[in-house]
C-alpha cells in the first residue's frame, strides 16, 4: 500500500489534513481556491479509487488459475 500511495499522491493522513484544510479554511479565504482543491480532491479520489480497481484486476488475476 505505501507503494501505491508513493505513487499515486498522497497517502490517508495527508488526505485528512486536506480534507480538514478544505472544508474549514479555504470557505474562509477564498472562493476560487475552495473550488481549485475541490477538484484536487475529487481527482485524487478518482485516482484512488482506479488503483483500487486495478489491484482488485491483479489479485483477481493471480486467483485464478492460469489454463
Amino acid at each position: 500500500m505505501s507503494r501505491v500511495s508513493q505513487t499515486y499522491g498522497p497517502d490517508h493522513t495527508t488526505l485528512l489534513y486536506l480534507q480538514t484544510l478544505h472544508s474549514f479554511w479555504l470557505p474562509r479565504i477564498n472562493r476560487k481556491t475552495y473550488r481549485t482543491h475541490q477538484r484536487f480532491l475529487n481527482e485524487h479520489y478518482r485516482s484512488l479509487e482506479r488503483v483500487r480497481q486495478i489491484s482488485s484486476n491483479m489479485v483477481r488475476k493471480e486467483l485464478v488459475p492460469q489454463i
